[in-house]
Parts: structure tokens; sequence; C-alpha cells
């Protein structure tokens, strides 16, 4: 069950340089900041840790649960409110030889962010990102 865990949390980031043949860096459609992650129903298991994803200015992301980091990647700005995720390292990064590129809608709502799947090869990270929310942390 742990491995199902960390392969859910592993569509969490991406990396700082796009792919060849990918278009160039858009801004991204969400802010810096420090967001409550949630994955949509049924995606992560009973008891799941409360997760917090980190997101810097350059698009760096670190997906931990207060004491463990479970992915560190980048969001990669692209047209039309999406981002592409590509992660670098963590237990539950999404790479083969290198990252694995994944593609999400980004969609503002009334408290923050859904993340919406457009094209991701990586099942765990799909399962897990797909319908997602990024709600801003309490201050």
């Amino acid at each position: 069950m742990r491995y199902v865990f960390l392969l859910l949390l592993a569509g969490c980031a991406s990396s700082s340089t796009p792919p060849s043949g990918s278009p160039p860096a858009q801004t991204l459609p969400l802010p810096a900041g420090t967001y409550a992650l949630r994955f949509a129903a049924g995606a992560s298991p009973a008891g799941a840790p409360a997760l917090q994803l980190h997101l810097a200015a350059d698009g760096r992301v670190t997906v931990t649960d207060g004491s463990t980091t479970h992915v560190v990647s980048l969001f990669n700005g692209l047209p039309n409110d999406q981002i592409e995720i590509l992660d670098q390292s963590g237990p539950a990064a999404c790479r083969d030889d290198g990252p694995i590129p994944g593609r999400y809608h980004v969609q503002s709502t009334a408290t923050g962010f859904e993340l919406h799947a457009v094209d991701d090869p990586c099942d765990g990270r799909r399962v897990a990102m797909n319908n997602s929310t990024l709600t801003p942390a309490q201050r």
C-alpha cells in the first residue's frame, strides 16, 4: 500500500527545462506559494498524511507531508492555462531514464486551483493529480 501511495504522489512536480520540441516556457497559471494539496476522492488511501505543495517563483516544486519530501520537480508554464510536470527526484518521482512529462490544465476556483489531466503517461501521477485541488495555506 505504501508503494501505491508513493506512486500516487509522483505527479506533483516538474523540470525547469522544457524537453526538446516543447513550446517556449509561459508564465505559470498559478502564483508561487505554499498550498494544501488534496487528491480527488478515492485517489489516496485512508489515513494518508496531509500534503503541502511548495511552489517557488521559478517553478520549482516540493511536495512534503511536513517531515518527508516525497517529490521534487518544476512546473513549466504552457499556453492555455496548462502546466507541464517533470519530476526530478524523490521516492514518488515519476521517472524512467529521465523525467516523464505530464500536461495538466490549471483551473482557478473560488478557493484555489484544480488540476485536470490533459496528457500524462505516468499512471500513478495521473490518478493522483487529475482533479486534485491546491488551496493556499493559511498564514
